[in-house]
């Protein structure tokens, strides 16, 4: 795909070099691949009122996919809205990996609070997928299939993006302290008219409408658009020392060839889980314990019959759980 930029706007190469370009691949893979060039460019164009916001503003890449103004955050710390009048509640958390969140759920066994998985710092966005159709506009169930001219094909490659990522990303765009764009039509025809358009078609087969009857399903698949690009390698890459260390020794195994001695010494008291003066689990150096991975272990727990040592290819270092660690509340 071809992406020039022009005076602030996105322009990206006509419908008709599309389907030439993923002539080789299967049907499926070209609805993911659109759908997901269909999330980056939604997620980089200013959808607000006035035009100065994007979902990258909260989450711009140079930044580790959050705020990238150091005055903000050590000063207002939530990111001032698209009326500047205005500023959002909290500070946004990276989207980098937050793909990966499960849907939220409550009294669950293992975690302290009990409490796992939905997106953003409290899991609001829960993600909770509904069997069937449904009128709610907070949930995003099989209605973003209906009328296209796949429904089964679609769900079965698009289902799991109804998760927590797309469920937050239903609120930005209208919230009048972020992107204030008033509401969920005014979305769907910025979408409707902009150059990127002929993806949503690639993506759901079919246009998408801006009617009474289609707003909210459209402006739904907008937002597993938005999710899907979120869930690409582009956002998360896996590209960290330790992850490339991991990748190139052949041992695959600690201490990693590509690590320093230091790094390579950090990693065992990170795994070695040490409760009332003994060791549980891990390579304990020098009988000494952190505890790191007690919560920071992509839900492989120490305690557990696989637990996590620092070699799955794909470690997120969180259990997706939520953890009283003792920060007082901030009441300003």
């Amino acid at each position: 795909m071809i992406i020039k930029k022009k005076q602030n706007s996105l322009i990206v190469a006509s419908a008709v070099a599309f389907p030439l370009f993923f002539s080789s691949l299967s049907a499926n893979a070209v609805n993911l691949d659109a759908l997901r060039q269909l999330g980056e460019q939604v997620f980089w164009d200013k959808i607000s009122n006035p035009p100065r916001m994007a979902c990258v503003t909260c989450h711009d890449p140079r930044a580790g996919w959050t705020g990238p103004h150091s005055q903000t955050n050590l000063t207002q710390v939530a990111i001032t809205g698209a009326n500047p009048h205005t500023i959002g509640n909290r500070k946004p958390p990276s989207n980098a990996y937050a793909s990966f969140t499960p849907l939220f759920e409550e009294g669950v066994v293992g975690p302290p609070s009990g409490v796992r998985g939905g997106a953003f710092w409290d899991g609001r966005a829960k993600g909770d997928i509904p069997a069937g159709s449904t009128a709610d506009p907070n949930k995003i169930g099989d209605e973003v299939f209906a009328e296209t001219a796949d429904p089964d094909g679609l769900k079965a490659v698009y289902g799991r993006l109804r998760g927590p990522t797309a469920v937050q990303a239903l609120g930005p765009f209208v919230n009048p302290v972020e992107q204030n764009k008033a509401d969920r039509a005014g979305v769907c025809r910025h979408v409707q008219k902009a150059q990127y358009a002929p993806l949503f078609e690639q993506a759901w087969t079919i246009p998408i409408t801006c009617d009474d009857a289609h707003v909210d399903v459209n402006f739904k698949r907008i937002a597993v658009a938005i999710a899907a690009f979120q869930d690409s390698g582009k956002v998360n890459s896996f590209s960290s020392r330790r992850d490339q260390a991991l990748a190139n020794d052949p041992d695959k195994k600690f201490p990693l060839d590509g690590l320093t001695e230091q790094e390579n010494l950090g990693h065992d008291p990170f795994y070695t889980v040490k409760i009332g003066g003994n060791i549980i689990s891990g390579p304990a150096p020098n009988g000494k314990g952190a505890n790191c991975v007690v919560c920071h272990n992509s839900g492989r727990s120490p305690f557990g019959p696989n637990p996590s040592d620092g070699t799955e290819p794909n470690q997120l270092y969180t259990d997706f759980s939520y953890h009283n660690i003792g920060t007082p509340p901030n009441p300003a």
